[in-house]
């Protein structure tokens, strides 16, 4: 966001979507096309890629009918290291 509001945060410049990726891009390092194909141009639900990164940790996201996500811990003791060391701070 810095970024951008450097390049494009004086009145009426604006800027394009090809500039918003080229500057997220930048940022990373590295190419992000595998996340604009498969979570952002696209109508596939992101809970799937959601789950599959919180698997790592030993995460289960879950949307109940009602609506409501409900995060579950997932019973793999070859998971609680890394969510211990990625989410100690939140727990």
């Amino acid at each position: 966001m810095r970024l951008l509001w450097l390049r494009f945060g004086k009145p009426f410049i604006g800027y394009t979507l090809e500039d918003y990726i080229n500057i997220a891009e930048e940022v990373a390092g590295e190419s992000l096309e595998w996340y604009w194909n498969n979570c952002i141009f696209t109508n596939d639900p992101l809970e799937i890629h959601l789950n599959e990164a919180l698997t790592f940790v030993g995460l289960q996201m879950e949307i109940l009918n009602n609506g409501t996500i409900q995060l579950n811990v997932l019973d793999n003791f070859g998971t609680n290291p890394e969510r211990e060391k990625w989410l100690a701070s939140v727990q």
